[in-house]
């Protein structure tokens, strides 16, 4: 009988020393990202998500970082599509504005997401804030350490009443000429676009900047090729329940 108990008791003893040092492995990868590259930093959080580790962060968004951009690419369901005389902005942050940039105006994020497009990566910043007394999720998306893309997702009191949205958005863009649509493009004189969507389940205001040739062309090749963007975006989209909302 002992005979026997030696050999399994060597190899629960060897089991238990590979989680070990797996898991003192582990923790040494993290420390040395951490220093390295930074808590807040694409490559630390891919180290989570490539081995699917939970991470430190609570996520921003709950699909995928691609439809955030597709919709401006593939336009969504019964939209109205607007001019505006004026420049499109968001917030106090210039477009383009460097990730350090953005990180020393807002402080320690409240969540964040990554991914990886075909020829860039994409981070994604996102803060609590009070808007007008709204409480609201401001998100800065990063693409060559650039934020290119902001938006304002607001809580479910403003979904069931946008009017107030609708009619600052008027005031700021279309000299207050009233808006009472559902899905909204506006479009500035520098090709900057904004999206208004209040689809019953979420509102939100989305700003895309252009401008910077390289991210230009890295989003138009990303989002129009065919037909490797369909194949790859039309399964995101199915995947996440989004495609009735084109």
């Amino acid at each position: 009988m002992e005979l026997i108990l030696v050999p399994v008791v060597l190899i629960l003893f060897l089991f238990l020393m590979i989680i070990f040092w797996r898991r003192i492995w582990i923790t040494l990868q993290i420390s040395w990202l951490s220093i390295f590259y930074g808590r807040y930093s694409f490559e630390f959080l891919e180290f989570f998500k490539t081995r699917n580790i939970r991470s430190p962060h609570n996520t921003c968004i709950k699909d995928e970082i691609t439809v955030h951009f597709l919709v401006f690419y593939k336009k969504l369901r019964n939209f109205r599509e607007i001019k505006t005389p004026y420049e499109l902005t968001f917030s106090d942050t210039p477009a383009f504005s460097t990730y350090k940039e953005v990180r020393k105006l807002k402080g320690i994020p409240d969540c964040m997401n990554i991914a990886r497009f075909p020829e860039g990566k994409v981070v994604l910043l996102g803060y609590r804030e009070i808007l007008q007394d709204i409480r609201v999720k401001r998100l800065y998306y990063f693409i060559h350490d650039r934020f290119i893309l902001g938006e304002i997702q607001f809580n479910e009191s403003l979904r069931q009443d946008s009017a107030p949205l609708l009619k600052h958005i008027a005031g700021l863009y279309l000299d207050g000429a009233p808006l009472a649509d559902e899905t909204v493009y506006l479009s500035d004189p520098k090709g900057n676009q904004l999206l208004y969507e209040n689809n019953g389940f979420s509102l939100s205001v989305k700003i895309l900047f252009h401008g910077d040739p390289v991210i230009d062309n890295l989003l138009t090749s990303t989002f129009t090729k065919k037909p490797a963007g369909e194949a790859d975006y039309g399964k995101t989209l199915r995947d996440e329940g989004q495609l009735n909302r084109f």
